[in-house]
């Protein structure tokens, strides 16, 4: 179990407590717009100051966190506004943000003043985003590290990929295809794409099952 600062603990009792989800982004490369590789999210209705950097405020959520040892985090919908064309600029100057980490934590409006007094809720990689007029949902995939958890290395699953798209140590796969639904069959899994060679999942394992390591 995890074991929180003792300020925390203290700051979540209180009945007006006020939590911030903080989301921060860690690009590739350098912004040449921006001049940064790190991008910081504030889901509140001000700019939040933690850790002498700036969240600004945005509008910014995502899906439910559950964690624990018989349940594994394995991705994560951010869905982010796009009004102000700040992540669609993101998303056509880095490749769609593909590989680019996001680490989601929570802290306490009275508590900004220590770094440690955080709780880190998940964090990933994306791997792909679809936007429309109004948002860009984002998937994140888990480092496999959750809430300072160590979880299995991986899920062994017959019909699933566990590979980020276009990752270039696991998966490989350099086409033109923009996705894949990370199936082994099917009009855009794996065989589609000519890679079931680096297939990440294992076929062998009985159906209706699944085995952790």
């Amino acid at each position: 179990m995890k074991t929180l600062p003792a300020a925390v603990t203290t700051e979540i009792a209180k009945s007006a407590v006020r939590p911030i989800t903080l989301y921060e982004l860690t690009l590739l490369t350098t912004d040449p717009i921006l001049g940064t590789n790190t991008v910081r999210f504030a889901e509140y209705d001000k700019d939040v100051h933690f850790n002498n950097a700036l969240y600004t405020a945005f509008p910014i959520s995502h899906d439910t966190i559950r964690s624990g040892v018989e349940y594994v985090v394995e991705s994560l919908k951010v869905v982010v506004g796009v009004e102000n064309g700040l992540i669609i600029g993101l998303l056509a100057r880095h490749d769609g943000l593909r590989s680019a980490r996001m680490t989601i934590m929570t802290v306490f409006e009275g508590l900004l003043d220590v770094a440690t007094n955080k709780i880190i809720n998940f964090e990933g990689y994306i791997s792909h985003a679809q936007v429309n007029e109004e948002v860009a949902a984002i998937e994140v995939t888990s480092i496999l590290d959750v809430q300072d958890i160590r979880l299995p290395r991986r899920s062994y699953r017959r019909d699933r990929c566990s590979w980020i798209y276009k990752n270039s140590t696991t998966c490989q796969y350099a086409g033109l295809l923009p996705s894949c639904d990370k199936a082994f069959e099917g009009p855009n899994g794996c065989r589609a794409h000519d890679n079931t060679l680096r297939f990440g999942g294992f076929p062998l394992v009985p159906a209706r099952k699944s085995s952790i390591l």
